[in-house]
């Protein structure tokens, strides 16, 4: 059997149909546009599908991957226009995977994986569909609920990121086995580690978040926090990375709190792991999220976290204690402590960051990659996650 470069052994090639609703900026769109670049790179022939158009794309996806963008995104007013263009989007994409066939099918995101099944009707093509955040805690819309439940026992499996999202989506397709795959966490590229962003203060220690600018993230908690522990650590710097439409809220608590000279909101940023290596310490304080793919992340550049114990996937990343701090759920007042804690003890942050490259081997693109063969294998649930054990 042949070895990739990754030393994952290499498999047949397949067909294999990616489907997510774009490629524009968001944790699951870059996701997809990875394991794209890796299933091209291990030989087998890729399609990345989208409603949205192409020119949305934020992710550049590698060579020899094929790109095929519907130009169906969009908001629908009213239920009859709604089912409307949703018949046509199904009807669009039918046609795509009909040309594609045989195949194998990997969706992502509740309501484009609704449409993914109602597409492959017909067809005898595996679809596996895969769950990008917590659907505890995001709310597709009772019609979405409906549909969801009534097409989701039409999957060949789904796939998850943690264990607890895992035990929730065994009601929608209880004969149906739901896998759990962590991403990997990546080192920085070459070249990124020296890049010195604009938003980085020359002198200053770095305090960083990353994540869109929504309630979800936690940001607004987080700058009172940073406000009251300023005069204990002076030469600390915040900069929160990523955009939303809590931009202009979040800027006028900076301005209400008197940090203008002390916060960075600069924007949205591709070069994550760039963004990393000029950072002192890492905070998540989200209220939940799907995975946190930019804890692993932080972690496998040597960045200390601090993260609230949200729902989910900040607790089965960092390891309390060892490589990073967790904190209880919406205990503002501990992650205050904690972060007081972490910005005055540079010892404690260095033991921390040298704990990164068990990180890399926990979530390792080799393991990441052995699951996914796994899952498109037909493997049973045991024998995926014994890859990562």
């Amino acid at each position: 059997m042949s070895i990739g470069d990754d030393g994952v052994p290499l498999k047949l090639s397949r067909r294999l149909t990616l489907v997510i609703h774009s490629l524009a900026q968001g944790g699951a769109e870059r996701d997809m546009a990875h394991l794209a670049r890796c299933w091209t790179e291990r030989g087998h022939d890729v399609a990345v599908v989208t409603l949205d158009s192409v020119a949305a794309d934020s992710y550049p996806l590698a060579e020899g991957v094929t790109r095929i963008g519907l130009g169906l995104a969009g908001d629908s007013h009213g239920w009859l226009q709604a089912i409307s263009n949703n018949r046509q989007r199904i009807r669009a994409l039918h046609d795509v995977l009909c040309q594609r066939s045989p195949q194998t099918v990997v969706s992502f995101i509740d309501r484009m994986n609704v449409l993914t099944l109602k597409a492959a009707t017909g067809l005898t093509d595996p679809v596996i569909v895969s769950e990008r955040i917590d659907p505890r805690h995001h709310e597709p819309g009772r019609i979405w609920r409906w549909l969801r439940r009534r097409t989701y026992p039409l999957c060949t499996a789904q796939v998850v990121l943690t264990h607890s999202v895992r035990d929730w989506c065994r009601q929608l397709a209880p004969r149906q086995p739901v896998h759990v795959i962590p991403n990997p966490a990546r080192r920085p590229e070459t070249g990124s580690t020296n890049v010195a962003p604009e938003w980085a203060p020359a002198g200053r220690t770095v305090l960083l978040g990353i994540g869109r600018l929504h309630p979800q993230k936690g940001f607004d908690r987080l700058l009172p926090i940073f406000q009251r522990l300023r005069s204990s650590h002076p030469d600390w710097h915040l900069v929160l990375l990523g955009e939303g439409d809590e931009r202009i809220r979040l800027e006028a608590q900076v301005q209400d709190l008197g940090l203008q000279q002390h916060v960075s909101l600069p924007g949205w940023v591709a070069d994550v792991e760039g963004a990393l290596s000029r950072s002192d310490l890492f905070v998540l304080p989200s209220r939940y999220e799907g995975f946190g793919n930019v804890v692993a992340e932080a972690l496998a550049c040597g960045v200390p976290v601090v993260t609230m114990d949200c729902p989910s996937g900040p607790g089965e990343i960092v390891r309390d204690g060892v490589d990073g701090f967790i904190v209880p759920a919406d205990d503002t007042a501990r992650l205050e402590q904690v972060l007081d804690q972490v910005m005055g003890d540079a010892q404690l942050r260095d033991q921390f960051s040298a704990r990164g490259p068990e990180v890399l081997d926990r979530f390792s693109e080799q393991k990441f990659l052995a699951q996914w063969d796994a899952v498109l294998e037909g493997n049973s649930e045991s024998e995926v996650d014994a890859i990562l054990a």
